[in-house]
């Protein structure tokens, strides 16, 4: 039925200024998937829901790497229970979900009293303090006993509780409204998105003019891959000539940052260096195959996602001791047409090395990420491991049906839970249980390298590449954190990277990231200390979230959590989210 509803689109759908990038291929890969291959292929199913939300007249992308899929029908208010229905906003304000529409900002602010602040500016807690907040600033910081607190402000008892600055998930892919309301339910006030549309740019506009409710967005434009690129709908650099066109358009079209992939040849991705720094873009995202991570530090890229160029450096130390033969990908040859998944071959290494005994992190030695963590150290770059999208990706059998029924799958869209239970990934389209079972014996070289790079001075973000499979959206985050302690960090320095250290790495740490006057009032209230535990931050231990000076009770947040989770139990064939074109 779905491919049918694709197939009636009209050209005209496919040749549109605002789909023009990204529809045209993931119509081929819908169409020839169904008349090749009935199976729910991940990648499959995902092109199938962008390009049903483009049928309504909204925008999508293709893959786990999409913006965001707003849909058709809202659900009305007399489909809720009175509880809900009684708790939201009126769903006939801007005619967009109820759950979707911010609070109004108290008139005369919102004031914590006698709270333990946690400003995570690299000083300590500070107990007995009153914290005011006028519209979207922190305006006052004062000692309990000579704060002045306005008569008709909005008060909020902070004896016995934390408040601290919201965090940052600085790796997303926004592919359906309903998550922007999964990030701020979660404490997630700032995420940065990395594949970006002009309906970014149109979502962000509406969180910014207080027209939804979100996290604020930052956001790269479309990937820069090469030829043909691994996703649909990435733009294509095959040519330095191409590759200066692509950043000048990301830089016209408002865009923060410049996002490079797997497949770019090393002249394109010099080009993109180049032209990127003309534009004062920083170049972000993988490094490409045919680069190679001494030459990505050499050239400076800003971050790196995953760690990617880094566990195929270190893979390369046990290259000699591979037993099925294969070799590292040439970084001449790699990702040529011939061979348009370099990355399997290196997989396919990497579960050969895993076999025997040894654990692969003493085999591999210290030595080795010492030295690479140096390199960054030393060219400024920053590293976003991502631990939790590979832990979920790798993980099979009964824990992966496990994690499929976990309590926050309530709030994710039936078709994309379809999505990640479908068996096999074209990223990994021979691994079985037991091979990833072998991919999994992985997870300690990269904590270790994480471990590793904070060891050196090498900064860190905390990511999770959401919505990838098994990762959801702003509950992720908790799980990445814990990942990080793991790993060998604080919960200081977790927390740093989640607040602090994310403003820092986009140049706007006066404007946030930490609890002092002046500084943008997104802001968590917990009933535990987050630095004896960075658990006291998931949100169970959450009072309230206050994004951009609006403020939501934990209550407040589960009343539209509940709506968005009965919205897809009613309605689990439904497009995307409702009524949420920007236009």
């Amino acid at each position: 039925m779905l491919e049918a509803r694709i197939r009636s689109f009209p050209d005209a759908l496919f040749d549109s200024s605002m789909t023009r990038s990204s529809l045209p291929s993931c119509r081929t890969v819908v169409r020839r998937g169904a008349d090749a291959d009935r199976r729910a292929n991940p990648a499959r199913l995902l092109c199938l829901l962008a390009l049903l939300a483009a049928g309504a007249g909204l925008l999508a992308c293709a893959g786990a790497d999409a913006g965001p899929a707003p849909g058709t029908d809202a659900p009305q208010a007399a489909d809720a229970d009175a509880r809900t229905a009684d708790a939201l906003p009126d769903p006939s304000r801007g005619g967009r979900p109820p759950w979707l529409q911010p609070p109004a900002r108290p008139a005369h602010g919102v004031v914590f009293v006698d709270v333990t602040v946690v400003p995570m500016d690299g000083s300590g807690p500070r107990p007995g303090q009153t914290v005011r907040v006028e519209r979207d600033r922190i305006v006052a910081i004062d000692d309990v006993d000579s704060a002045r607190i306005p008569e008709k402000a909005t008060v909020v008892d902070g004896r016995g509780r934390y408040l601290m600055p919201g965090l940052a998930d600085m790796h997303v892919h926004l592919l359906d409204a309903g998550h922007l309301l999964l990030y701020v339910a979660t404490g997630v006030t700032t995420v940065r998105n990395m594949w970006g549309w002009i309906g970014t740019l149109r979502l962000r506009k509406a969180i910014d003019d207080g027209e939804r409710l979100g996290p604020r967005i930052v956001s790269t434009g479309a990937i820069l891959d090469g030829k043909p690129p691994i996703w649909p709908g990435s733009t294509v650099a095959d040519t330095p000539e191409a590759a200066r066109a692509a950043v000048a358009l990301t830089a016209a079209s408002g865009f923060e940052q410049v996002k490079v992939y797997n497949r770019l040849q090393r002249a394109a991705y010099d080009a993109v260096i180049e032209a990127a720094a003309a534009h004062d873009l920083p170049v972000v995202g993988h490094v490409p195959d045919r680069v190679g991570i001494a030459h990505a530090l050499a050239q400076r890229q800003r971050s790196v996602e995953h760690l990617s160029g880094y566990i195929a450096a270190l893979s390369d130390t046990l290259a000699s001791e591979t037993a099925d033969g294969d070799d590292p990908p040439d970084r001449d040859d790699a990702g040529d047409d011939d061979n348009p998944h370099a990355l399997q071959v290196l997989q396919r290494r990497m579960v050969a090395q895993a076999r025997g005994d040894q654990p692969l992190v003493a085999r591999i030695g210290r030595d080795a990420r010492k030295r690479l963590a140096r390199l960054t150290r030393d060219a400024g770059t920053w590293n976003v491991p991502t631990l939790i999208v590979t832990e979920r990706f790798f993980t099979g059998g009964d824990a992966r049906r496990a994690l499929l029924q976990a309590p926050a799958m309530r709030y994710v869209e039936p078709r994309l839970r379809a999505a990640w239970a479908a068996e096999g990934d074209f990223r990994a389209p021979e691994f079985d249980d037991a091979a990833r079972d072998l991919m999994m014996r992985w997870m300690p070289v990269r904590k270790a390298m994480t471990r590793a790079l904070v060891d050196a001075g090498a900064p860190i973000l905390v990511g999770t590449d959401a919505p990838n499979p098994l990762v959801v959206p702003g509950f992720a985050i908790h799980d990445e954190l814990a990942l990080l302690v793991d790993a060998g960090l604080t919960p200081r320095q977790v927390l740093t990277a989640a607040t602090r250290d994310a403003a820092r790495f986009l140049g706007e740490d006066d404007d946030w990231g930490t609890v002092r006057v002046g500084q943008r009032a997104d802001l968590l209230l917990l009933d535990a200390d987050p630095l004896a535990d960075v658990a006291h931050v998931g949100p169970t231990h959450q009072v309230g979230v206050l994004v951009a000076g609006r403020w939501l009770t934990r209550d407040a947040l589960r009343v539209r959590l509940d709506a968005l989770a009965a919205r897809h139990a009613r309605r689990p064939f439904a497009p995307p989210v409702a009524n949420d074109t920007l236009d």
